[in-house]
């Protein structure tokens, strides 16, 4: 008897690893998204930019009203934003845009 519980155990066990080694339950499209990297496209009208990490991964990320942007200054205005300039952005989706809830200037 003991035997068997053990072994339904190790069963148990391998499954929750193996669930959790494939992501189960984590949607990559409605995962927060966080990145570090260069400003290499801004679209003022769609307020958008698009940010390549060291890696050569980018993303676009939309700023909306509730967006916080900062630099080494303060808080500053998404026409601030320079082509060129190192940021880091954290966003979570919105309907089918990664929406930054947070962008800061990392350099000055």
């Amino acid at each position: 008897m003991r035997r068997a519980f053990r072994t339904r155990l190790w069963i148990l066990a391998a499954l929750v690893c193996v669930a959790l080694a494939a992501g189960c339950g984590v949607d990559e499209g409605t995962a927060p998204s966080a990145m570090t990297g260069e400003v290499v496209r801004i679209d003022a009208s769609n307020r958008s930019i698009e940010v390549r990490g060291a890696n050569g991964e980018s993303g676009t990320y939309y700023v909306d009203s509730s967006t916080r942007i900062e630099s080494g200054s303060g808080v500053i205005e998404f026409s601030e934003l320079a082509k060129g300039s190192q940021v880091a952005v954290d966003a979570a989706p919105k309907g089918d845009r990664m929406v930054a809830g947070y962008v800061e200037v990392v350099d000055e």
